[in-house]
């Protein structure tokens, strides 16, 4: 079995102690009374691009458990943690410094494809979770409409935000961290 190094489990630990905090703080984000932004992908997005999809998935699963804990908006439910490990191995997949890693080589094209393909798991699979909870109204297109001006700003900032850590951060953060 591998070991994971020591450098590598303080970085990660710290990743996800500022997804926590940035998971705090977006729940302050807010555009009238639909829009709600969270900021908190940029830290699993950073984790899966430094350490791969494993990491990605961890620090976006036990960010979502230790928010929950830490600050309880709502209850702790599994189906949206498990959506989060997804987004986290999904950023991994595609962002990762390895060898091995995604063939397309455009870093717009896979922010574009990542922030889309979130962009339908949030409007389609949590909207489904949230109604079967019992959070949002029982007729699911109607949820789904009201859900959609949140969705697509999400997908606009993750884009974004992607887009703009690759084009300046992110090589520089793994050139410091893989010293």
């Amino acid at each position: 079995m591998k070991k994971i190094k020591t450098k590598k489990l303080c970085v990660i630990a710290m990743l996800l102690a500022i997804t926590v905090v940035l998971s705090y703080i977006s729940g302050y984000l807010r555009i009238g009374m639909g829009i709600k932004l969270t900021i908190s992908f940029i830290s699993v997005y950073l984790a899966a691009a430094l350490y791969g999809p494993f990491a990605g998935a961890f620090v976006g699963a036990m960010a979502d458990v230790i928010s929950c804990i830490v600050n309880p908006v709502g209850a702790l439910i599994w189906q949206l943690t498990l959506i989060e490990l997804c987004y986290g191995f999904m950023y991994g997949i595609f962002f990762s410094r390895k060898k091995d890693a995604c063939s397309i080589k455009n870093r717009y094209i896979k922010a574009v494809i990542c922030s889309f393909i979130r962009f339908l798991s949030d409007v389609f699979i949590k909207t489904e979770i949230l109604s079967e909870a019992g959070f949002m109204p029982d007729d699911f297109w109607y949820a789904v409409t009201l859900r959609i001006p949140s969705c697509l700003a999400m997908m606009v900032l993750t884009a974004a935000a992607i887009m703009f850590f690759e084009k300046h951060y992110t090589d520089k953060f793994s050139e410091m961290v893989n010293k």
